[in-house]
């Protein structure tokens, strides 16, 4: 794996814009989505706020929370035993294999923590995450499904503005596929659209 690459953009206190790049070389290269392997990094660097995580993190000092952190089909959990893996095989732009190998890529021989593998976070955790508004959104099609699903039903337990966007019938980061081939923006994408335009022009 090469060039991994971290961009923070910051506007006035109010929020934060985290670019994944990746240059995705050999066993990825072809491979539909390559860059989903760096997804929940987001979260790691959310969480990174407090504590001390198991890989480098950016210690920001904030006055006030972020206004909203958006998550779009975001990679949270490293197994592949959910039922969900089983379901959507033959429907998702990945799979159980090729996260496997990513995740291989991304963390060899790293011991998996809360920060790693968020949804192994203790109860109470999320509370503490300064963000006022969350947005997860998750397809129908894919084969993270339940784990996302999982994570949102923790989240909106513990933090008091979760909004849980499923949408039947799409896969892994559907939206920004339709949008890198042009195609008419789906119900996902439009979702997305609403909840930024409703959090940032407030």
């Amino acid at each position: 794996m090469a060039g991994l690459w971290l961009g923070l953009g910051f506007t006035a206190g109010k929020s934060i814009a985290i670019t994944l790049w990746s240059a995705i070389t050999a066993p990825f290269r072809g491979q539909t989505g390559g860059a989903t392997a760096y997804k929940h990094v987001a979260i790691t660097f959310a969480r990174s706020f407090f504590g001390t995580a198991s890989i480098e993190q950016i210690q920001l000092s904030l006055s006030e929370n972020l206004r909203g952190a958006l998550l779009l089909s975001p990679w949270i959990d490293f197994g592949t035993d959910h039922e969900s893996f089983r379901t959507n095989a033959d429907k998702d732009a990945i799979s159980a294999e090729s996260l496997g190998r990513w995740a291989e890529a991304l963390f060899g021989d790293t011991k998996m923590d809360k920060y790693t593998n968020p949804t192994d976070a203790p109860t109470g955790w999320w509370k503490l995450l300064p963000v006022e508004k969350i947005f997860i959104g998750v397809g129908g099609d894919e084969v993270l499904l339940d784990s996302i699903v999982s994570l949102a039903h923790k989240m909106k337990t513990e933090h008091p503005d979760v909004l849980v966007s499923r949408v039947p019938r799409e896969f892994h980061v559907e939206p920004i596929t339709d949008f890198g081939l042009g195609l008419s923006p789906g119900v996902q994408y439009q979702a997305m659209a609403a909840w930024l335009n409703q959090t940032f022009s407030q």
